[in-house]
């Protein structure tokens, strides 16, 4: 590890002495980081619509050909 700041090192040094490992655990997985289970519907939701769309523009097209082919004859 190539660590230029000594000040960094040292603080480090400090928590550690202090809190021992639990100082360095990975605090990210705070609560206000997690996905809540409203979040997850509505990201489920927004896929759903976004497939609905998917297969209409689909839909849309393959009448789009039929019509086309139909006034062909």
């Amino acid at each position: 590890m190539e660590i230029h700041d000594k000040d960094r090192v040292k603080k480090w040094m400090r928590k550690y002495r202090e809190n021992g490992q639990e100082s360095f655990k990975d605090k990210r997985e705070e609560p206000f980081r997690t996905e809540t289970e409203q979040e997850r519907l509505i990201r489920r939701l927004q896929l759903e619509v976004d497939v609905l769309k998917k297969w209409l523009h689909i839909l849309n097209r393959e009448v789009s050909k039929t019509d086309t082919t139909s006034l062909m004859k």
